[in-house]
């Protein structure tokens, strides 16, 4: 109760004990494990983590913090590993029976995280947590934006399951209940990525769902329509476009700073970037004169977007590797 993050070094600890444990999982079935995962994949993995062991060596912060991360994101070294680790077997077990057992996971999270994000919103929390956020809904991630992002994707996979269990009234009046639920969660994280998240999820589903259902006409109209949707958001998120302005609030605003910054870091350390997770050490003396003058007293410790935090901290190739990895497994 002394530490102003109880969350990310549990979970590190956690993360790093199953990790070591996969890998070794991994090693005894070596062979196998070899022949069914593309030789693609197996190229970008160790050109990742071999990008990643000379960007922490040769960083202008070469220190401790590279293995573990700053205290409070700990997103260094040794997370990074680890989650190679998991993306490894992820791509070896992935079938489609492991896919439906992972959405059943994901299902019971999201429904235990629900039922504690309520008894949160009334402030019947069983810890005493005084943390920093406008709202007490933080889940087990602790922080609200993560809890609200998450009950996104939780709501768009009830969406979908609602369809599939349209005859089975309790199913789908469980579901039902459930999705109204997380919907108030969301809302009680004042929060906007989980209404985001859930809007696109939705979308996407429901694309799909016409389309397979043969409104194949429709489907596309639709599809154009949030095409269109996203571009118009991507480009507020930027200052442009006529939806800018709806899109200027100080959280928004203060995260263009963060992106911002963040590329200038990547220009000025292209080979092995400023160092993992040291993104707040070079904070200040990384933005520009202009935003320096706008917003003095600002202050982060992450770029708040995963793409840029791995450019600002590993180096643009580090980056690149980590884009062709998703683009290999899609």
């Amino acid at each position: 109760f002394a530490t102003l993050e109880p969350f990310n070094l549990p979970k590190l600890f956690v993360l790093a004990i199953c990790g070591f444990i996969i890998a070794g999982l991994l090693a005894t079935n070596f062979k196998e494990v070899y022949l069914e995962i593309d030789w693609k994949v197996w190229v970008l993995i160790i050109s990742f983590i071999l990008t990643m062991t000379v960007s922490s060596i040769f960083s202008p912060n070469s220190s401790i913090l590279n293995i573990y991360g700053t205290p409070g994101r700990n997103t260094g070294y040794l997370t990074y590993l680890c989650l190679v680790v998991l993306f490894l077997a992820s791509v070896f077990v992935s079938k489609t029976d492991f896919l439906l057992k992972f959405q059943r996971i994901t299902l019971y999270v999201g429904g235990i995280l629900l039922l504690y994000g309520v008894f949160q919103s009334f402030r019947l929390d069983i810890f005493p947590y005084n943390n920093i956020y406008s709202s007490h809904v933080i889940g087990t991630f602790g922080n609200p934006n993560f809890m609200s992002a998450y009950l996104g994707i939780f709501g768009t996979i009830l969406f979908v399951l609602y369809f599939q269990y349209t005859k089975a009234k309790s199913k789908s009046f469980l579901i039902v209940i459930s999705f109204a639920l997380a919907i108030y969660v969301i809302m009680a994280t004042k929060s906007i990525q989980g209404l985001l998240t859930l809007l696109a999820g939705v979308g996407i589903a429901s694309v799909f769902l016409l389309h397979g259902s043969g409104y194949k006409r429709i489907s596309k109209v639709l599809f154009i329509g949030y095409a269109l949707g996203s571009i118009l958001f991507g480009s507020a998120l930027l200052s442009r476009g006529p939806l800018s302005e709806y899109l200027s609030g100080p959280t928004l605003v203060y995260r263009r700073v963060y992106w911002d910054t963040a590329l200038r870091m990547m220009i000025d350390h292209p080979f092995f970037g400023v160092g993992l997770d040291h993104y707040g050490e070079w904070f200040r003396r990384s933005r520009s004169i202009d935003n320096a003058n706008s917003y003095g007293a600002l202050y982060a410790d992450a770029a708040h977007n995963v793409f840029l935090d791995l450019g600002a901290g590993g180096g643009v190739f580090l980056l690149i590797i980590y884009f062709s990895n998703k683009r290999i497994i899609f």
